[in-house]
Order: structure tokens, then C-alpha cells, then sequence
């Protein structure tokens, strides 16, 4: 599904290039802009150094874009329509493998792999509240606790989505969510912590969730014999620049969204679903960092937007 959402992305801005906007003003400079993102994908986590290479690119629209732009379509079609003929076709070819699998293999019908009722319940398991009324983290304990409860013998394999794992998955979503009925304050709590938990990039990991990487030292990063002399007080000034990056990280990615949103908000509303898709519906169930990585990436870009902003602020 995370692919058929990019692909259905890509075609959508491959058609917005369709639509020219004239400014009315001279532009940032590109080389300018791409510059300032690179530093925030390498402070950041490695797997976001692709995105925060073409941040500049990602940039440059938002920022020609004048505050009042002059929108000139090509008159032949309208690109919204084609995108949206082109979504139609596309997300059915892309999970008409998944559903037929699944319907083979059960046999049920379902559109998704079938581990959001896992998620729920692991997520749940995370919590002293949730263990105190029987919900466990953890793939292998909450096989056990079915196994208990189905009354399986101790050497029947069982995994999370074998054997039955759509009717299973579906008891345990209807159990998740139950219990989440009878408790929604307290967990609005626990998705705000989730949240903070995905916005974190510094200081100590976040329990389940972990952190996006680490700040390179000499102790962590050299041998024992080169942890002294120049390489090493090299390294460790790596990572007095990381940590400073990391903690300005969120503050420039949200005067970053301020600045965008002000100057062309059709696009950055289009790259701000990435954000509030992992925020919001992202938090409802257990998550990890590895599964967030795609929104910092587009919080790196922001981030970038607020350098550059900056930047020009600073020069006049």
C-alpha cells in the first residue's frame, strides 16, 4: 500500500507540472536551496540524505511561486481531471495482487496484509494499562496467548497471520478497539506521546519507538587506539553539530511549514499529507521509528524552506 501511495503521488505532481506558475518577482537561487538541505538529512538519519538532496528541488515550486500567483493550465484538459483518471486506474492494478492473494490463501477478501489488528493490540501492550488487562507486546506473546486461547497444542506451528490470520487479526482490531471505546482520553493521551515519539530526532530513544540515529562520537565511532589526536577531536565536532541540528530541526521545520503555507499552500498542503498521515492515523497503533522515516524526510524539505527564508531575511 505504501508503494501504491507514492506511485499515486508521483503521477499527481507529474501532472501538476502541467500547470505554470509565473512569479512575480525574482526567485531564490536553486544552488542556494539545495545547499540547505543537505546538512538536515545527514544530522538527521541516512536514509533520508535522497530526499534532503532534492529538497532544493522540492523547494523551488513553493518558493517561484508568487503570494498571488497567475495560474495559465493548458486549456487542451485539465491536469486535476487526468490525475484523477490516472488514480482510478492505478490503485486497483496496485492492490489487485494483495487481495487476490489473500483471497487465495484464506480464502476472505481483504485490501490490506491483515496486521492492523496486531498493531492495535501490540500497541496496546506497550502500555501499563493495557497489560494490566491482557494485552502483551510482542509478535511471539500475543501468538502464545492465542495459542492459549484457541486451545492449540505447544507444537502447532502458529505465527501472527497463520493459520485463520484474517479472522484472528479481525477478533483482535474488534478487542483493540473495544477497549480503546471504554478509555478515550486516556488514549488521546497515548497518541500524543506516539506523536511526540515520531517528531523526536534528539536526546534519548523513545520506548518501542527509538530515535532516527545517533550523534557520532569518537568512543562510539573509532577504535580504542584512535579515540585521541586530530581524527578523533574531528569526530567529536561532527557531533556537537549534529546534536545543534537535531534540536533545530523541528523549530526550522515549523517555521518552515509557516513560510510555505503562506507562499503557495496548494503544494505544501500535497507534501503536509505524508506529515498528518503518519501524526494522526499512524499514532492509533503501535509504530517504530523505521516506519516514519518517509515524513521526516518531508519535514527535512520544510526545514530547508526555513533556511532559505532566512537566508534571504538575513541578506536584505
Amino acid at each position: 500500500m505504501r508503494i501504491a501511495f507514492g506511485v499515486i503521488l508521483r503521477l499527481i505532481l507529474m501532472n501538476l507540472k502541467e500547470v505554470r506558475v509565473e512569479a512575480d518577482r525574482p526567485t531564490t537561487n536553486k544552488s542556494r536551496a539545495l545547499v540547505a538541505g543537505q546538512p538536515w538529512g545527514r544530522s538527521i538519519d541516512g536514509s533520508t540524505m535522497c530526499l534532503a538532496k532534492i529538497s532544493g528541488r522540492a523547494w523551488y515550486p513553493i518558493r517561484n511561486a508568487s503570494p498571488k500567483p497567475r495560474v495559465i493550465a493548458n486549456a487542451s484538459r485539465s491536469p486535476f481531471r487526468s490525475s484523477r483518471a490516472l488514480v482510478a486506474t492505478v490503485v486497483p492494478i496496485l492492490i489487485a495482487p494483495i487481495v487476490l492473494r489473500n483471497y487465495i490463501v484464506f480464502p476472505d477478501f481483504t485490501p490490506t496484509g491483515g496486521t492492523i489488528g496486531a498493531n492495535l493490540w501490540e500497541g496496546l501492550g506497550e502500555t501499563e494499562l493495557g497489560q494490566q488487562n491482557g494485552f502483551i507486546f510482542g509478535d511471539d506473546k500475543m501468538t502464545d496467548v492465542e495459542r492459549k486461547r484457541a486451545g492449540w497444542p505447544a507444537d502447532m506451528p502458529a505465527e501472527v497471520q497463520w493459520p485463520d490470520g484474517i479472522r484472528r487479526d479481525r477478533e483482535r482490531t474488534s478487542e483493540s478497539l473495544a477497549f480503546i471505546r471504554q478509555h478515550p482520553v486516556w488514549y488521546a493521551g497515548v497518541m500524543l506521546g506516539r506523536m511526540w515519539g515520531m517528531l523526536k530526532v534528539a536526546g534519548d530513544p523513545v520506548p518501542y519507538t527509538g530515535i532516527s540515529g545517533i550523534n557520532v562520537t569518537s568512543k562510539k565511532c573509532l577504535p580504542e587506539n584512535w579515540q585521541t589526536g586530530l581524527l578523533a577531536f574531528g569526530v567529536n565536532v561532527l557531533g556537537m553539530i549534529q546534536s545543534v541540528a537535531r534540536y533545530l530541526f523541528l523549530p526550522f521545520a515549523a517555521f518552515g511549514i509557516y513560510v510555505a503555507m503562506r507562499t503557495n499552500w496548494r503544494l505544501s498542503c500535497l507534501l503536509l499529507v505524508t506529515v498528518l498521515y503518519y501524526l494522526v492515523p499512524g499514532t492509533a497503533a503501535h509504530t517504530e521509528i523505521r516506519y516514519v522515516l518517509p515524513m521526516h524526510g518531508i519535514l527535512v524539505v520544510f526545514a530547508s524552506v526555513g533556511i532559505v527564508d532566512l537566508i534571504r531575511k538575513i541578506r536584505g
